[in-house]
């Protein structure tokens, strides 16, 4: 990965601050400079990036090689609305797609758990399924590897939806 993942969460309560983290630091609800920073990432990726899938709320993004997904965790919120999960990032094309998507994986499960949540088993099994067949691919170009990354991403998601 080039840079830190960065994620937001909403609280599930509804009133509390929403939850961010940058690389494995929560940030703190004072720490207003690099929530927004958060904030505009995802609001610029999402602006200006092509949807690659968008179904049952679940986004798959991509601009240039940055990407945000958005996932619903298993837990509701108070108003019973299922809570989103919103992951940015952006992939180098110099590294191994399998350790990309294995540590972009273990990123979202982390911040997952760190904010009580939980990601259905088995969207990381279809995933981690998926990685061998990228085994070839790599160093082939950074639209190649964004393209196949992009279509293990879909697939995570179709999973998650059971479509």
């Amino acid at each position: 990965m080039n840079g830190p993942l960065s994620f937001k969460a909403q609280a599930l309560d509804n009133t509390s601050p929403d939850h961010y983290q940058i690389s494995d630091e929560l940030l703190p609800a004072d720490d207003q400079t690099r929530r927004r920073q958060v904030t505009n990432q995802i609001s610029e990726v999402a602006r200006e990036g092509e949807v690659l899938l968008q179904a049952n709320g679940a986004e798959l993004i991509f601009h240039r090689s940055r990407f945000l997904v958005q996932v619903y965790s298993e837990q509701l919120d108070q108003a019973g609305r299922r809570a989103p999960i919103l992951c940015c990032g952006e992939f180098n094309s110099n590294d191994e797609p399998r350790a990309e998507c294995e540590n972009l994986i273990q990123a979202i499960r982390g911040f997952a758990t760190k904010i009580g949540r939980t990601v259905e088993p088995e969207h990381i099994q279809a995933i981690s399924g998926r990685l061998a067949k990228l085994k070839k691919k790599n160093r082939t170009g950074p639209l190649t590897v964004g393209v196949g990354i992009g279509v293990l991403l879909i697939a995570l998601l179709l999973v998650a939806l059971n479509l």
